[in-house]
């Protein structure tokens, strides 16, 4: 009796301990080490290690008028703005290479970011890429518009939970002893 106890407990303890698995950063190591393919990564839930800021800036054409002797000229802008912010969970929906993934965060046609890793090393996390950057601003097609990423996105990095559990097997009888 005292042994199934102590079974139970040992049980709910790894459960309750499991279910706060850390997240770690997504290498291409791991994705190597444990020959992770297409339809594993598809399964896995990913996160964002940072907020992600993609900025569309929309310019108006200019407008003046002379109104009692004033002229007035108006300049419209208006700023589209997609925030995902830190821990956002999101799925990969295409794998095109061997160290990219296309993640996304949101339902939606085209609300694909690219991941990936050219680095070999302590920094080959899966890192936002984009196939252009000027001033540390990548530019992104997202939802078929043209977006610029906020300064500083090329260090978002993918994160994702790693559990590893060991089986104990334990086998035990109690030997009641012999007599004459």
């Amino acid at each position: 009796m005292k042994n199934i106890r102590t079974i139970f407990i040992m049980g709910l303890a790894a459960m309750i301990l499991g279910s706060c698995s850390p997240k770690i950063p997504f290498t291409q190591s791991i994705r190597e080490q444990y020959k992770l393919g297409d339809k594993d990564l598809k399964v896995l839930q990913f996160y964002n290690s940072h907020e992600i800021v993609l900025n569309r800036a929309k310019r108006s054409a200019q407008e003046q008028e002379a109104v009692e002797g004033t002229l007035t000229i108006t300049n419209d802008r208006s700023l589209d703005q997609v925030v995902i912010k830190a821990g956002t969970p999101g799925v990969v929906l295409k794998v095109p290479g061997t160290n990219t993934m296309g993640v996304s965060f949101e339902v939606g046609e085209g609300t694909v970011l690219v991941f990936g890793t050219s680095v070999k090393g302590d920094n080959e996390r899966y890192s936002l890429m984009a196939p252009e950057w000027e001033n540390n601003r990548g530019k992104i097609e997202y939802a078929g518009k043209t977006y610029y990423t906020s300064r500083g996105s090329g260090g978002v990095h993918l994160l994702f939970k790693l559990q590893r559990l060991s089986k104990y097997v334990k086998k035990q009888r109690v030997v009641k002893g012999r007599k004459i």
